[in-house]
């Protein structure tokens, strides 16, 4: 896959979701303490605990204190909508040259009512330890 980036190729390798799921929980296995998996749905869903979490996991790399304005303002601009209509604005330039926007509809688990039932059922089926592991199912 190729992206462009402010007009240059940028060639981006992208596994499955599984292979990609499993590279960092093993990795993680192997490596504690170097990464952090964070879910899109925590963002939506959790945004300051989740975002607090990430910032606790680099305290224990770099020595910071969390000032707490700074936490609010910056959990306050990364809204979807708000990214979403900054996009509009200004552009978003990790948007792939064939997409005709970044950040789409920004909706949790819209993939369960939008994929036909025998779709979800072969995920489900293909999938089941690692949605579990994730708490998707």
């Amino acid at each position: 896959h190729i992206t462009y980036v402010k007009g240059n190729l940028m060639p981006e390798f992208i596994l499955s979701w599984k292979s990609h799921f499993l590279s960092w929980k093993y990795f993680l296995k192997e490596n504690k303490n170097l990464g952090l998996i964070i879910k899109y749905e925590d963002m939506v869903q959790n945004p300051k605990e989740t975002f607090l979490d990430i910032l606790k996991f680099f305290q224990t790399k770099i020595n910071f204190e969390i000032d707490i304005k700074k936490f609010t303002n910056a959990v306050d601009a990364i809204q979807f909508n708000k990214l979403k209509q900054l996009e509009k604005q200004i552009s978003f330039n990790e948007k792939s040259y064939s997409a005709k926007s970044f950040f789409r509809k920004g909706i949790v688990d819209e993939w369960k009512s939008v994929l036909p039932k025998s779709i979800l059922k072969n995920i489900e089926k293909n999938f089941n330890e690692e949605m579990r592991k994730l708490h998707y199912v």
